[in-house]
């Protein structure tokens, strides 16, 4: 298998994906409920958290992983290194 990492700028375009990627990783696996998932994986709040990367598999273009991480203007003057936040592999890609 052969993935490709891309930079999200359109999270509208891709945003369906992502939430269902986040609720396939974190309520699945019982790390959140699916309350308080509907609120913490809405476009607004995903946005929020910072810049997002996707793997996507290049033979269907299905996301499989996603990191969303952040990083403090003040902190990386002095640091070149970002803090990731969230980041999730699709169960059904975890062992590949």
């Amino acid at each position: 298998m052969t993935v490709d990492i891309e930079l999200v700028k359109n999270l509208d375009v891709n945003s369906k994906d992502i939430i269902d990627l986040l609720f396939d990783v974190y309520v699945s696996a019982g790390y959140v409920s699916r309350r308080s998932a509907e609120t913490l994986f809405t476009v607004d709040a995903i946005q929020n958290r910072g810049q997002i990367l996707v793997a996507r598999d290049n033979e269907n273009a299905e996301i499989i992983g996603c990191v969303i991480s952040s990083m403090s203007r003040s902190l990386s003057k002095f640091v070149n290194k970002a803090y990731s936040k969230k980041y999730g592999i699709r169960n059904s890609f975890a062992g590949s």
